[in-house]
């Protein structure tokens, strides 16, 4: 695949039919469901909010801190949080299924995870939003201040049968050095569910680049149990193309991973092929701005930390109980992955009452 700026060209019936996004597996088999938050630690929380209630069209719900919650969010984030702060949860409600953004505010002296928005570090890059029309949102994020790294763009993606269709997408540049990309299928199935009235959705997936890249589908096959859905590579498109830092023609391998029986909430997992040496191996080890962790329900928190204690040899990580919306009261722990990217995993438990 090859990044170029180019219209996006729509496609018949028989290209919907062939689309490789369609699952063929039963949510009935997932034991993880699909992605339910991103969590963002900023230094710019007015900008951020500036950039996804007004740009991104989401809505917005503050939860205020008491000392017993800043405490086990402190512990559960690894972050100095003190009572009467709070978390900023923001949301697509006119898109159900779609993950949720939790912004932590920290200490704006804090480097980011990925400065300069460099595509050669290990580590989360982004997500993505559905949209109808990325020429308008594209200038509607403009009009807020906000501008995309290359513009909009088409990316023609593979079929199993070797053909291709083109995907539309911008790049845009948001607080935290963070990148949020809007994607446009044309007439194929959209990555997540969309407002109508808004012609944008949530959060459908969470992107990273991995030095390890069997490490990481073996932590996600084992772990999460989600299934490879897409595996191919494609080449850079330098300067015009939307990840920063990389080579004209430079080959990156692309994975797209998904909760059984899932159309959303999924995770793209990326490598670098020709340069795979000269990316950064480890993530920061002090405190940064930027994509903390990704979060995911699960059925089972026990049964999946079993899973992980098998796969990593690690102890089996503390438990904490946390109360945040939407998801309510449930129980949580942290683990990571093969290159240290933090991943949430989440039981809910029941409201007071419930059977």
């Amino acid at each position: 695949m090859v990044l170029a700026n180019h219209p996006v060209h729509g496609g018949s019936d028989d290209e919907a039919a062939r689309d490789p996004m369609v699952p063929v597996s039963s949510p009935d088999e997932a034991v993880t469901l699909p992605l339910a938050a991103v969590t963002i630690a900023t230094g710019e929380l007015q900008q951020a909010r500036r950039f996804f209630q007004g740009a991104m069209n989401m809505q917005l719900e503050r939860q205020v801190l008491d000392a017993e919650a800043a405490l086990a969010l402190s512990e559960h984030f690894a972050l100095a949080l003190e009572a009467g702060g709070a978390v900023t949860v923001l949301s697509q409600p006119g898109a159900p299924g779609a993950a949720i953004i939790r912004l932590i505010e920290v200490d704006d002296a804090r480097p980011t995870r990925r400065p300069g928005y460099d595509a050669r570090l290990i580590g989360p890059v982004g997500f993505g939003l559905p949209v109808n029309g990325l020429e308008i949102r594209h200038a509607i994020a403009q009009s807020f201040g906000f501008d995309s790294t290359a513009g909009v763009m088409t990316m023609a993606f593979p079929r199993h049968d070797g053909s291709t269709y083109n995907v539309g997408e911008y790049h845009l540049k948001a607080p935290d050095d963070v990148l949020v990309l809007g994607v446009d299928r044309g007439p194929l199935q959209p990555i997540g569910p969309i407002d109508a009235a808004l012609d944008i959705g949530g959060v459908a997936y969470g992107s990273m680049f991995v030095s390890d890249l069997a490490a990481t589908a073996a932590f996600l096959g084992e772990v999460l149990q989600y299934e490879l859905r897409r595996e191919t590579q494609f080449a850079s498109g330098g300067p015009n193309g939307g990840l920063r830092g990389l080579e004209r023609g430079e080959r990156i391998a692309f994975q797209q991973w998904f909760s059984p029986g899932a159309t959303t909430g999924y995770l793209v997992v990326m490598a670098h092929l020709d340069h795979p040496d000269r990316a950064q191996a480890e993530p920061p080890s002090a405190p940064v701005r930027g994509i903390l962790s990704w979060s995911f329900e699960v059925h089972s928190l026990d049964e999946a930390l079993a899973r992980w204690t098998r796969f990593s040899g690690a102890p089996k990580p503390s438990v904490t109980r946390i109360s945040l919306p939407p998801h309510g009261h449930y129980r949580a722990a942290m683990i990571a992955l093969p290159d240290g990217s933090k991943v949430e995993l989440m039981e809910r438990e029941a409201a007071a009452g419930s059977p």
